[in-house]
């Protein structure tokens, strides 16, 4: 009889924990998604303003923002290289990619922040779709509207932000 009485109460005690789970997985924590706001892009290291260049990566930059705190952000993108006369050798039309995880620590309490990423770069001719994905805590999923980019130039030159390499002196 105490056997019986004790699998009842570890039966009820298992029943109200898994009650009390579902109940708390309700809460608003689980139904928010991450607002990503603020998409820019352009060649690392140029201009914004200027074109997408083919030697070098695309830094990609959002402002991220969730109440109960940011997990994980990264970018999805699809490379269309049809057009282009030399495909890079790992291209696969079709194929989903991830570039630029960033983890945000959980005991920082992070409800914002601005996100960057790099997509690696691509040759001239290249279309390249993406957006960025989210995860909270808590497994809510968000993703942006997709984006969009045509790599158009070979190089663009330093864009005013890097600054050009000394030239070598002879005899030096």
């Amino acid at each position: 009889m105490k056997k019986m009485l004790f699998l009842a109460l570890v039966a009820m005690t298992v029943a109200t924990m898994t009650a009390c789970n579902k109940e708390h997985q309700s809460g608003p924590e689980y139904q928010t998604p991450t607002d990503i706001e603020g998409i820019v892009f352009w060649s690392k290291g140029k201009n914004p303003s200027s074109p997408i260049a083919a030697d070098q990566p695309v830094v990609v930059n959002a402002t991220l923002s969730n109440p109960y705190r940011l997990y994980l952000a990264l970018i999805r993108y699809t490379v269309d290289q049809s057009a282009v006369t030399t495909p890079s050798e790992d291209y696969e039309p079709g194929v989903e990619r991830t570039a630029s995880e960033v983890e945000y620590e959980p005991d920082r309490l992070q409800t914002r922040a601005i996100y960057q990423g790099e997509i690696p770069k691509q040759p001239v001719g290249s279309k390249v779709s993406f957006y960025i994905w989210t995860i909270s805590p808590f497994g809510v999923v968000s993703y942006s509207f997709p984006q969009e980019y045509t790599v158009t130039v070979e190089s663009n030159g330093t864009g005013g932000l890097e600054p050009e390499p000394e030239p070598e002196q002879p005899g030096e």
